[in-house]
């Protein structure tokens, strides 16, 4: 039986421990990286999570090196790759797919089916890149800086799908309130994330993100 590819599986969630060390290869960490695997379930947990391989509120992923575009622009910015013929390789033995849209198809993933989480986060460290995804959060538990990039990032993907984003759009996407929605689109405004569709328009506002 063929396993289909990663990332049209569904990810698991409310896991006990037990559970979730079911699901990790996680002897394949430990030789990896040259550390003796504890020798009870507590042990490995305690280890993966001072690794900050596991974490109750958010999943961490960090990626050596910085990227070769800017975080904002992952959503539309063609694939690029530091070494053609290893991705190339790579994409061929059916480890990775090298179409670059992995980011699009999370985006994509959390708009359809969990509403209350904010956007992924990118930090570009000083040799790394980190990309945090968050737990499930209402719009009251968001930050300011989540609500202004969860209303970028949708901006983005309504724009790459040949449409707009509007209150509307962005009021169903947060689960909040209309007032509260024209607040955040204000907010991202000002940071230059976004830029109106229809100027001339007395109503009915569109958005675009800065760079379409």
């Amino acid at each position: 039986m063929i396993k289909p590819p990663f990332e049209h599986q569904i990810a698991l969630n409310n896991l006990n421990a037990d559970e979730v060390l079911i699901c990790l290869d996680y002897p394949a960490y430990f030789d990896l990286t040259a550390q003796n695997l504890p020798s009870n379930k507590n042990g490995i947990l305690q280890q993966l999570e001072a690794e900050k391989m596991i974490r109750k509120h958010r999943i961490e992923m960090t990626n050596t090196g910085k990227p070769l575009v800017d975080p904002q622009r992952f959503l539309d910015t063609p694939p690029q790759s530091r070494n053609e013929p290893l991705a190339a390789f790579l994409r061929r033995i059916e480890v990775c797919e090298e179409r670059g849209s992995g980011i699009d198809k999370i985006m994509q993933a959390i708009e359809k089916h969990h509403y209350h989480l904010p956007a992924p986060q990118f930090e570009v460290l000083e040799k790394h890149t980190r990309v945090t995804l968050s737990a499930t959060k209402t719009f009251a538990k968001m930050n300011r800086e989540e609500r202004i990039m969860t209303c970028y990032f949708h901006a983005g993907l309504k724009y790459i799908n040949k449409s707009y984003m509007t209150r509307t759009s962005l009021r169903q996407r947060l689960r909040c309130s209309d007032n509260a929605a024209k607040q955040v689109i204000g907010q991202t405004c000002e940071k230059s994330l976004l830029r109106l569709s229809n100027p001339e328009a007395k109503r009915n506002f569109q958005y675009l993100p800065y760079w379409a």
